[in-house]
């Protein structure tokens, strides 16, 4: 298998992997969006970003990997759920 078959099966086996995590940190954030008892499984969301943030820096992917930190500091910056939805 020449060396640009195989960078492409690896392209696509990581898109896989990145697509997968995804799906988990919709999930997750669906659930806390609908119900904000549910704030504590933000927390699960640690493992899928960082293997994300991995993939996307390997592939040289700076803009995408600084999106996704400027996303997970947003998420740690909501507020605890006694004040959701109190201004």
């Amino acid at each position: 298998m020449s060396r640009q078959a195989q960078e492409k099966l690896l392209i696509g086996q990581v898109a896989k992997e990145i697509q997968s995590n995804l799906a988990q940190i919709e999930q997750v954030l669906d659930g806390f969006f609908r119900d904000a008892e549910k704030r504590s499984d933000l927390t699960t969301l640690d493992g899928p970003l960082r293997q994300i943030v991995g993939a996307l820096m390997i592939m040289g992917q700076n803009a995408a990997v600084d999106t996704l930190c400027e996303c997970e500091v947003k998420s740690n910056a909501l507020p605890p759920k006694a004040t959701l939805g109190r201004s």
